[in-house]
């Protein structure tokens, strides 16, 4: 039985995006920042021209590590310094969903073991959230595993009034379950639609809405981490339903930091576009049961070699929680290749041109 809160990644084959140097640099070779950044209660509100949004940076920037974004570590507001993780998250509450392994699972033990935090691990995998739980962690730090299915909305609205009482405020969610769904649209049996847009789509939203309003209230700074994919700024076929809802995962929150800025509440909000992470997402991966199964299967099959070569869970949690740190919107693991798809769907679309067909054979009718 395929799990229904595995944590997930963002994963295009070899071939679906431009190429290294091809195109624009987009960004100016940094990481984008939206309209404004969070900057805590009275910072800086989206800047305007001519009923334009500016969402670059001026100067040009060469692409560069996402280690290195800013060409001076002092290039922040203020003048300061740039934050660590432990000065930002050091010893405080998290929240994590789908945290039974993959990302969720390499983001709980970071948390706990190299931040000192207590980290309230969600999971519908009751054995595998419960051994991440038992996991030996340092820094002080320690794991409670819940078993919650954040496609209930009472669920989890009973999981953030149980964690305040027994643990206090939380100073950050990250909002990670999620499946995947291959094959041909027309194909996909509507249980299966149904299940990506209940985890996917509703799981972020029903999380957002259980912590977010007490986060609000408190007056310490709190932050909302939303786990969306580089599919999000992307398209492929044969994962329909996965790349529809990381894209309106990125939407919701991009509109949620909006809102929140509006609103003047010190709540940092970002959304994390991972590229290949190690993970069981497609060995979990919802089957078609009917249609091209071949197609599909060899798709699914040549997701999970790439996976083999992905970065760790681990050393990706570590990235997105250095980004985090230091005020990202939108939090990569692998620049060059979200830099590429944002650049190549900004020009599509400015040129208004449908979608290239892809470049590799899986699911090829010969």
């Amino acid at each position: 039985m395929s799990r229904s809160t595995g944590p997930h990644t963002g994963v295009e084959p070899p071939g679906c995006l431009p190429s290294r140097g091809a195109g624009v640099d987009f960004c100016g070779g940094t990481r984008c920042s939206g309209a404004t950044r969070d900057r805590g209660r009275g910072g800086p509100r989206p800047s305007w021209t001519k009923s334009r949004p500016v969402l670059f940076r001026r100067r040009p920037h060469p692409v560069v590590p996402w280690t290195s974004g800013r060409d001076d570590p002092n290039d922040v507001v203020g003048g300061s310094s740039v934050p660590t993780q432990q000065e930002v998250f050091g010893g405080g509450l998290a929240v994590v969903t789908g945290a039974g392994s993959g990302l969720g699972a390499g983001l709980a033990r970071h948390l706990a073991g190299n931040l000192g935090m207590t980290v309230i691990a969600a999971d519908v995998d009751e054995p595998a959230v419960r051994a991440i739980a038992d996991e030996e962690h340092g820094s002080g730090g320690r794991v409670v595993a819940h078993v919650v299915d954040v496609r209930d909305p009472g669920a989890m609205m009973r999981l953030a009034r149980q964690v305040r009482d027994e643990f206090g405020p939380v100073r950050l969610l990250i909002n990670n379950a999620g499946v995947e769904q291959v094959g041909y649209l027309w194909d996909v049996p509507p249980e299966s639609w149904r299940r990506v847009v209940d985890i996917n789509i509703s799981g972020v939203f029903h999380g957002v809405r259980a912590f977010l309003p007490a986060m609000i209230e408190d007056e310490r700074r709190s932050h909302v981490l939303t786990i969306a994919s580089v599919g999000a700024v992307t398209t492929l076929p044969l994962q329909a339903p996965y790349i529809m809802s990381k894209h309106a995962v990125l939407g919701m929150i991009e509109c949620l930091h909006q809102e929140i800025a509006q609103v003047g509440a010190d709540v940092s909000v970002a959304a994390v576009l991972p590229g290949p992470v190690a993970s069981n997402i497609f060995s979990a991966a919802g089957g078609v049961e009917s249609g091209d199964v071949a197609a599909a299967e060899e798709h699914r099959q040549a997701m999970m070699a790439m996976l083999e070569e992905a970065i760790s869970a681990d050393e990706a949690a570590a990235m997105i929680m250095e980004q985090a740190a230091q005020g990202e919107f939108y939090i990569v693991t692998h620049p060059e290749t979200v830099h590429a798809a944002m650049a190549a769907r900004a020009d599509r679309l400015t040129r208004r041109r449908a979608p290239e067909p892809h470049r590799s054979r899986f699911g090829r009718r010969d």
